[in-house]
């Protein structure tokens, strides 16, 4: 019987990685609280990328607190389809005191069942430890170019389509990477009660790790840049007009008790 000879593909490839998790491991020891935050966590990483259908090739694969999602480069909305559960997978780990860090290349790559290696993955793990920094998945323009080309997530099926929903997802930062932007609110002309909760979440968590790590400038960067994320998500919802369209502006006049709330880090 011949052996299979296993041969590299083109594939974009996303490492994530759950920051803290070495400490948070050590402190379920003796604290049942931190093993069920754990269990949940690995939970939701698991399910944030659907079931495949025949037709897919996407790949996933989680150990510990990593997980790698690949998929080939050509197959049709992939790149927005991954964006948007990466997304919401973050903020779902935000709502459980946890943040990630990840980066999302594209090369050659051998992903199955058994085996995953190739340098797309070892650019995606260069771009996780070594330049992200921050609480950030960060991708460059090239993936995007990708996504448009290669559209098939948004229903109207249409390059400038996806293009939109793409951005929609990401924002660009300071260095010029684009990140996938979770500080964003669901929402377009009206703030939600969801929203309210989580940039809610998100104002606690950061003052809480700002706080327990003042004598550590190396992690205390981390949720400063954390922090002056939500302060401009903040500013958008509170003093950005939403829509104004033939004289009106669509929205609410902030009054309401769902922005009531809502504040700035100082």
């Amino acid at each position: 019987m011949s052996k299979q000879i296993e041969k590299y593909e083109d594939r974009v490839v996303i490492f994530l990685d759950i920051l803290g998790f070495k400490e948070l491991v050590q402190k379920s020891h003796n604290n049942d609280e931190h093993i069920d935050k754990i269990k949940t966590a690995i939970k939701l990483i698991r399910k944030a990328y659907g079931k495949l259908n025949k037709n897919q090739e996407r790949m996933i694969t989680q150990f510990s607190d990593s997980i790698i999602v690949s998929f080939l480069i050509k197959e049709k909305g992939e790149v927005a389809y991954l964006l948007s559960k990466t997304q919401l997978l973050l903020k779902k780990l935000i709502m459980i005191d946890i943040v990630c860090r990840g980066g999302i290349a594209k090369g050659n790559l051998i992903h199955n069942h058994t085996l995953i290696f190739g340098q797309a993955l070892i650019d995606a793990y260069e771009a996780e430890s070594k330049i992200a920094l921050y609480p950030r998945v960060i991708l460059t323009k090239s993936i995007i170019d990708l996504g448009i080309e290669n559209y098939g997530y948004h229903p109207a099926n249409d390059a400038d389509y996806e293009s939109a929903e793409i951005n929609s997802f990401l924002s660009i930062d300071f260095d010029g990477f684009y990140y996938i932007d979770y500080f964003k609110t669901e929402t377009f002309f009206e703030l939600s009660m969801i929203d309210n909760i989580y940039l809610n979440k998100l104002y606690s968590f950061i003052a809480n790790q700002l706080n327990l790590n003042v004598s550590k400038p190396y992690v205390k960067q981390k949720y400063e840049w954390m922090k002056s994320k939500y302060n401009d998500q903040v500013q958008k919802v509170l003093f950005n007009n939403r829509v104004t369209n033939e004289g009106f502006e669509l929205g609410s006049s902030k009054k309401s008790k769902i922005y009531k709330n809502i504040k700035p880090l100082n």
